[in-house]
């Protein structure tokens, strides 16, 4: 089903914004087609985090870079690649993203490769996940939290809390430095005994 609620309104012409879209499930098999049938997620939820670009510091002498402030999420689970399509671009209509980065792995093919049909390879940006860009995902991602240009709304999402409570990061020995991180498989809440991923995180580094 789908969850999540819209905490802002749609900012005027004048802002950027941009949607990080994490594709749910990790069947590698599955056609990346819309006609097919719906791609269950058997690991995890596809989640759009939608971000206001906030270019004011990229004059700053120090960070040199935009402000990623999160305005919303939206999580689906179980929904079909066509249902997904559709209602991506709908939101995309309402909040017209100056580009949306799309987990294009695996089923994820599918789905990116409808949406930069639609708006063009300036829009949407494709992501494939291997060992070294999911490594550098985490570095960039940190480096951003650490110099306060990612911001979420409070409070907290508890679901994204405990992914990032859960979450683990061990650097492969090498001149690479390259990381694994992520959330266990089989980690789970220790209240509810439900299964705990990583795909809200996954979203947000994107």
């Amino acid at each position: 089903g789908l969850s999540g609620v819209l905490y802002r309104q749609p900012f005027g012409s004048g802002h950027v914004v941009a949607f990080l879209v994490d594709v749910g499930g990790e069947d590698k098999d599955a056609t990346p087609d819309l006609e097919s049938l719906a791609f269950a997620s058997k690991h995890d939820s596809t989640v759009l985090t939608c971000v206001w670009v906030d270019l004011s510091t990229l004059g700053d002498p120090v960070l040199q870079g935009p402000t990623y402030r999160v305005i919303w999420r939206r999580v689906w689970t179980g929904e079909n690649q066509a249902t997904l399509y559709a209602q991506i671009r709908s939101l995309a209509e309402t909040w017209q993203p100056r580009r949306m980065i799309i987990d294009a792995t695996g089923i994820g093919a599918g789905l990116a490769s409808h949406l930069e049909r639609a708006y063009g390879s300036t829009t949407v940006i494709p992501f494939i996940f291997t060992s070294k860009s999911k490594s550098d995902l985490a570095w960039n991602f940190i480096a951003q939290i650490e110099t306060g240009r990612y911001k979420e709304y409070a409070p907290l999402d508890e679901t994204l809390y405990r992914q990032l409570v859960n979450c683990q990061l061990e650097i492969i020995p090498g001149p690479a430095r390259l990381c694994r991180w992520g959330v266990p498989d089989g980690a789970r809440d220790p209240v509810s005994g439900e299964l705990i991923h990583d795909d809200l995180i996954l979203s947000a580094a994107l």
